[in-house]
């Protein structure tokens, strides 16, 4: 799948190149800030450790013509865990003893984040608007995920720093990252947007020399996706075109 969306990247940057030599009325080049909001379905090896997530992102990008180069960071987290590096220490009801001797409960949930760089185009498809199209980009950066581990009683011990990093699987790696939706631009600057569908591929490994419950180094490679939703919304700063006009205006 992969291959055919860089053909098409690829089709689309050569078009966009051609229709731009052509037109003597460019959109001004411009600074875009965004943040967004993710949903996203796991799959691959990550779909055997947690269910669905949400992320907040933000990215920092230029627009030069239709052409997009930037960068983008993205918070993720989620509510189900389904493994549990906790069972060893649980008793038969399913709480673990505290330093007092009492019950103390735990809480798993998922973090995440994925830093990193792209490039991608925004493709006007209405003569009229020559700013707000197809917007696709792909790009490459750090994944990283790991259980986080919630002591609501505060006294387990077990868990105390630095051997709760026995139990939370810390496991990042190379990924790939791609984003097809539309991109829209307003004419009085105040309402700019985008939406559409992205996914993840990393390649990524357990980053712990042991994990405790098992009592051995899990060294074996991953493959963990992600395939969801991404609304964001952008302040763009347009870059003034000639000396003779300094501003900076949004």
């Amino acid at each position: 799948m992969n291959k055919y969306l860089i053909l098409l990247l690829i089709a689309t940057l050569l078009t966009t190149f051609l229709h731009a030599q052509e037109d003597e009325t460019k959109p001004p080049n411009s600074v875009l800030f965004h943040v967004g909001y993710g949903f996203q379905v796991p799959g691959g090896d990550l779909n055997n450790d947690f269910g669905v997530t949400q992320d907040l992102g933000f990215g920092l990008s230029y627009l030069y013509q239709n052409f997009l180069f930037g960068v983008e960071g993205n918070f993720l987290f989620g509510n189900k865990v389904k493994i549990d590096p906790l069972s060893k220490l649980r008793v038969e009801n399913g709480g673990i003893v505290s330093v007092n001797n009492e019950l103390g409960q735990v809480l798993l949930t998922q973090r995440a984040y994925y830093f990193g760089g792209n490039i991608g185009i925004i493709q006007p498809i209405f003569k009229k608007s020559k700013r707000s199209g197809i917007r696709f980009t792909i790009g490459s950066g750090l994944f990283q995920h790991k259980i986080k581990i919630i002591d609501i009683s505060e006294g387990i011990r077990q868990l105390d720093d630095p051997y709760i990093k026995g139990y939370d699987r810390l496991t990042n790696g190379l990924a790939f990252k791609e984003f097809l939706g539309y991109h829209y631009f307003s004419k009085n600057r105040l309402i700019n947007f985008f939406l559409g569908v992205e996914s993840v591929q990393a390649f990524t490994k357990n980053r712990r020399s042991i994990n405790f419950d098992t009592m051995t180094k899990d060294d074996t490679p991953r493959f963990d996706m992600l395939f969801g939703l991404r609304l964001g919304w952008n302040l763009p700063l347009y870059v003034a075109e000639n000396k003779d006009d300094e501003k900076f205006y949004y």
